[in-house]
């Protein structure tokens, strides 16, 4: 036996565990793009009310301004991240939604500095004032950033067994993310960092994950370990699931227990 055929047995090992290694990576990065994105969503939101207060207080007003803002910034971005998720290979825009997202939340800076000093808010009585400001601010880098979730559910739907799991693993994480970045920002930026560093630390995390993202497309194009390495035992774990589930069925004839 040459040479070359002793390399191939040796390397085919190798190349198997290598597409089981991205074969987890592809079913772990999901959870963590979204914990990573709801984590920056919830910085974002408790930093808020102490951002504008400067200009129009801390209230009972401010805090229900941003709390609804910022949730409906986000039910109009999972409204639109659905319609992208909807796309061919939809994953490849989460690069540029984090990207943008981080231009977006560092403009919260300047646009709340615009907003104060706006002579026709400022006219506005004071509940208007809050609202109209708060919504100018926040409102788009919320939008952005809700976008992402959808998107990452269905980059998750598509590399699952199980689809059940996938999903309820991409809303957990989310969950998790929010948790974490309430405490986070609670317990240890506000009382250790000033609004201004904590928004430009927030975008530019947002910004390197668009960037380490972006790498990482380019770099499943242009080599062979990418999406076509991987798929085959996306395949098999994917046939495995729906042979698991054609086992749990109900034979034809009978009757579920539900």
């Amino acid at each position: 036996m040459g040479a070359g055929p002793i390399a191939e047995v040796l390397r085919a090992p190798l190349e198997l565990g290598a597409i089981a290694s991205s074969a987890r990576w592809a079913r772990v990065k999901p959870n963590l793009i979204v914990f990573l994105s709801n984590l920056a969503i919830m910085v974002i939101e408790l930093v808020a009310s102490r951002l504008v207060a400067r200009h129009i207080g801390s209230s009972l007003y401010t805090w229900t301004s941003v709390i609804g803002v910022i949730l409906a910034g986000m039910s109009a971005g999972s409204h639109i991240g659905g319609k992208l998720a909807d796309r061919p290979r939809a994953h490849r825009v989460l690069p540029g939604l984090f990207l943008a997202s981080a231009a977006l939340s560092l403009s919260v800076l300047w646009v709340n500095d615009l907003a104060g000093r706006s002579a026709l808010l400022t006219a506005l009585p004071l509940p208007v004032r809050i609202f109209t400001t708060v919504s100018l601010v926040f409102f788009a880098p919320a939008c952005l950033l809700g976008t992402i979730s959808p998107v990452v559910a269905r980059l998750a739907l598509d590399r699952a067994r199980r689809l059940g799991v996938a999903i309820g693993n991409v809303y957990a994480w989310g969950s998790v993310g929010n948790i974490a970045g309430t405490f986070l920002t609670g317990f240890v930026l506000l009382s250790r960092f000033g609004t201004t560093a904590i928004v430009c630390t927030a975008a530019a995390s947002l910004g390197l994950i668009g960037v380490a993202l972006a790498v990482g497309e380019w770099w499943s194009a242009t080599s062979g370990w990418g999406e076509r390495a991987v798929e085959p035992a996306l395949q098999d774990a994917r046939r495995a699931g729906s042979a698991e589930e054609e086992v749990a069925r109900p034979a034809p004839g009978t009757t579920s227990s539900w």
